[in-house]
C-alpha cells in the first residue's frame, strides 16, 4: 500500500488525466465516453473505462488521440513516449513556435541534451535531433516546454503519409537568403484526394488547414516527429 508521502504511479496519474479529459468532453462538447471512443482508433469504450482505473501507462498515440477527441491537453508533468525508450544524447536544434521571425538557423545550441530517445526501428539508421516546443500551438500533441524527437523528413520518407506528425517551416525568400517566418508542428491529412497540414492546437477547429501539394519556396516539411517528451536535466 502506498504511504501518504509516496508519489502516485504514472499509471494512476494517467488515469486521473483520462477521467478529467472525459469530464471536459462531456461538459464542453456533450460527448459521452462511447462517443469519445468512436473518435479514436487506439482504444474502445471498454478500454477507456479500464484506463480510468489506473491499470497502466498510456502510449503517445493514445494520449494524442484522447487529447484531440476531448479537447483536453496532456499534462505537462507526464511524459509522452511509448514504452520502449532509452537514454541518449541528442543534439538540440531550433525550436518550433508560431509567429517567430529570424534568420534561418541550423542549430541554436551545439550543446547536447540528455533526453529519452524514442526507439523506432524504421528510422534506426537516421540521425535524430530534438526540438523545443516554444509556444502552445501544438497542445493536443505536446504542451509548450516539451521536446520532440525528429529525423529529417526527406531522409525518412519518400512520400506523404496520412497521420504523420511533422515540423513545417514557412520561409520568406529574398535578397539571396531565406528568412524563417514560423516553425510549427502539424499533422499531415488526406481528404477528398487532397493533402493538408492540420493544426494540433486546442482551438484547431478555428484554424484553417494548410493545403499542401509539395515543397515550395515558402513552405516545406523539415522533420518527421517520432515522439514527444518533457525536458530532462542537461548531463
Amino acid at each position: 500500500m502506498n504511504t501518504p508521502n509516496e508519489p502516485k504511479s504514472l499509471a494512476a496519474a494517467w488515469a486521473k488525466w483520462v477521467k478529467d479529459a472525459l469530464r471536459h468532453a462531456k461538459k464542453t462538447r456533450g460527448l459521452t465516453r462511447n462517443k469519445v471512443a468512436a473518435l479514436i482508433s487506439s482504444v474502445d469504450g471498454s478500454g477507456l473505462s479500464k484506463l480510468t482505473g489506473g491499470g497502466r501507462e498510456l502510449s503517445a498515440t493514445e494520449v494524442t488521440e484522447i487529447a484531440r477527441a476531448t479537447g483536453f491537453p496532456p499534462p505537462v508533468d507526464l511524459v509522452l513516449v511509448d514504452v520502449d525508450i532509452m537514454t541518449d544524447f541528442i543534439p538540440l536544434k531550433t525550436g518550433v513556435a508560431a509567429g517567430i521571425w529570424r534568420e534561418e538557423s541550423i542549430a541554436v545550441s551545439a550543446s547536447p541534451l540528455r533526453v529519452h530517445e524514442f526507439f523506432e526501428p524504421a528510422y534506426a539508421g537516421l540521425k535524430q535531433h530534438a526540438r523545443l516546443i516554444e509556444d502552445s500551438h501544438a497542445d493536443l500533441y505536446a504542451p509548450k516546454g516539451f521536446y520532440v524527437i525528429c529525423v529529417d523528413y526527406n531522409q525518412a520518407k519518400t512520400s506523404l503519409n496520412d497521420g504523420n506528425i511533422v515540423v513545417i517551416e514557412r520561409l520568406r525568400p529574398g535578397n539571396g537568403s531565406d528568412h524563417l517566418i514560423e516553425s510549427l508542428i502539424k499533422e499531415i491529412a488526406r481528404r477528398d484526394g487532397e493533402w493538408f497540414l492540420d493544426s494540433l492546437a486546442i482551438n484547431s477547429a478555428q484554424i484553417e488547414p494548410i493545403p499542401y501539394s509539395g515543397d515550395t519556396d515558402t513552405l516545406r516539411i523539415r522533420d518527421l516527429v517520432l515522439a514527444a517528451y518533457r525536458p530532462s536535466p542537461r548531463a
